[in-house]
């Protein structure tokens, strides 16, 4: 038992409100022991021999495309590789392929025990997401109707005729390592706005009819993007009238709207987007968690799955402003991933950041530094990946149902980011939450096979933040029908008994509980 209480160190579960027992007095918990899920991690930006500053190379030396260097990321908790523009698929790769960085990168990722790979091939992804013309152009085009005259791939005075030459152009470009043991999926094209959709769905489904196994990865803009009004009408489609709605509102609308036009067209099994929270070293991103549970809500309604590329590099606001990620930073956004359900997280970046400036670039402040070696995120990141699969066989038998913010009227920090939200279903299994200072965040998912509850409690408050003022205490009162809990912190099971229907729970900034009562 001392072993468990050590392990506890993300989140103190106060003495005086639970009664640990002995083993005869906690009755059998809800078990998953049998499950075999895992997460799938992977991480973007693979560097292969350098880095460039202000349009100048820096070569050290060293190719990173290598069973080596696949084997330490691997080793660091990763899943999937996705060596990017490392192993670029084009017509002259593919020319000789057996001699090809791509077919490097498919046997060496084999041979250092990862047998999914995701290949970039730019001739896919150029059909998925083509140029519409200079930024003045595409705003012409939007405002005077006639954007999505040059959308979509079949039919008269297009590329291809029909859905068959579509196929077959796919089947000509994939041939070469479709039949890879390795070979796992495709990218399409990054980040996405409105008038690509019909593009992204006819590519999307031309994949699937070809190489009906292949994953295909895509990611779209996170809600923060709809922000400004002009971003909303030029690149999201906007809202057509937005009189007398909240800019919360206002942003919802439109991104809801974008969100569903992909879904739409590609049919595809789960949603994914980017976003990077922490631009300054004194602030959070407004719209992170709004996103998060609006994301979540669609999620739901479709039946699809919810993935998610986070952030592991230092950043900058553009001005002189930088965040250095902390380990609390990186506890902060990987628990707020899990609580919301989210099946697969990839990583922004892997190697710093290769192709920067001399004012904003942070080297050393991802997994791997310009030069290769292991940053303290690295062992970060590893630990933090190892904890989580510890939970995977148990949390991902749950669906995410439900999330709330709650705060007390006045607070020492600013916590706006945490107050910009949705209303969401009521909890069922949990009935109050009570908190001493700041914010909470609790979100609810739910086993339906096994009908259980599990409820996420999360610190919330920016994770710079220290001190006991940042120190959360939240009591939660559930249900009369529950007696006991499963804890769950850093991927260590916990068995407690509940004090008159009530569990109390402590975090520091970004420390997180998960709890199935029982």
């Amino acid at each position: 038992m001392k072993k468990k209480l050590i392990a506890m160190c993300l989140a103190v579960v106060s003495a005086c409100s639970l009664a640990f027992g002995g083993c005869g007095e906690i009755p059998d918990a809800p078990d998953y022991s049998n499950s075999i899920l895992q997460y799938d991690f992977y991480g973007y930006s693979a560097c292969i021999d350098g880095w460039t500053i202000d349009g100048v190379g820096y070569d050290v030396e060293e190719d990173y495309l290598s069973v080596e260097r696949i084997k330490e990321y691997k080793d660091a908790g990763m899943t999937i590789y996705f060596p990017q523009a490392g192993a670029l698929v084009t017509d002259s790769t593919v020319q000789d392929f057996e001699n090809s960085t791509v077919k490097r990168a498919l046997d060496y990722s084999l041979e250092a025990g990862i047998d999914k790979v995701i290949l970039m091939d730019t001739r896919i992804q150029a059909l998925s997401k083509p140029s519409f013309g200079t930024e003045k152009q595409v705003k012409e085009k939007v405002n005077n109707g006639t954007i999505l005259d040059e959308a979509g791939l079949i039919g008269e005075g297009k590329r291809f005729k029909t859905e068959a030459d579509l196929d077959a152009y796919i089947a000509a470009c994939m041939e070469p390592y479709k039949n890879h043991e390795a070979f796992y999926g495709i990218m399409l094209g990054d980040e996405p706005y409105f008038y690509h959709a019909e593009n992204y769905g006819q590519v999307y489904r031309s994949i699937k009819r070809v190489c009906p196994e292949a994953y295909i990865q895509y990611n779209l803009h996170p809600i923060s993007s709809t922000e400004q009004e002009e971003n909303r009408k030029i690149y999201f489609t906007g809202v057509k009238n937005e009189e007398g709605l909240t800019q919360n509102e206002k942003m919802i609308q439109a991104y809801e709207q974008y969100i569903r036009l992909f879904l739409d067209a590609t049919g595809a099994e789960y949603i994914q987007y980017d976003q990077y929270p922490f631009r300054r070293a004194d602030s959070v991103d407004l719209y992170y968690i709004l996103g998060l549970q609006v994301v979540s809500k669609l999620a739901q309604e479709y039946g699809v799955e919810f993935y998610f590329v986070t952030q592991t590099y230092g950043q900058t606001d553009n001005i002189t402003n930088p965040r250095m990620l902390t380990q609390e930073d990186l506890y902060w956004l990987n628990n707020m991933l899990v609580g919301f359900g989210i099946k697969q997280i990839s990583y922004f970046t892997y190697f710093t950041k290769a192709d920067n400036n001399t004012e904003h670039f942070i080297d050393g402040n991802s997994f791997l530094t310009w030069k290769g070696e292991k940053t303290d995120i690295y062992h970060w990141m590893k630990q933090i990946m190892a904890e989580e699969q510890r939970l995977a066989p148990t949390i991902l038998n749950f669906d995410y149902r439900s999330s709330k913010i709650f705060r007390l009227e006045m607070t020492n920090f600013d916590c706006t980011y945490a107050m910009r939200t949705i209303e969401t279903p009521s909890f069922v299994a949990l009935k109050n939450v009570n908190v001493n200072k700041e914010v909470a965040l609790v979100t609810e998912l739910y086993d339906d096979e096994k009908q259980n509850y599990m409820y996420m409690v999360q610190n919330v408050i920016d994770s710079t933040k220290k001190g006991s003022k940042a120190y959360q205490t939240t009591v939660l009162t559930f249900d009369k029908a529950y007696k006991y809990a499963v804890l769950y912190v850093k991927g260590e099971r916990t068995l407690v008994k509940l004090d008159k229907g009530t569990l109390t729970l402590k975090h520091k900034p970004g420390e997180a509980t998960y709890v199935i009562p029982y």
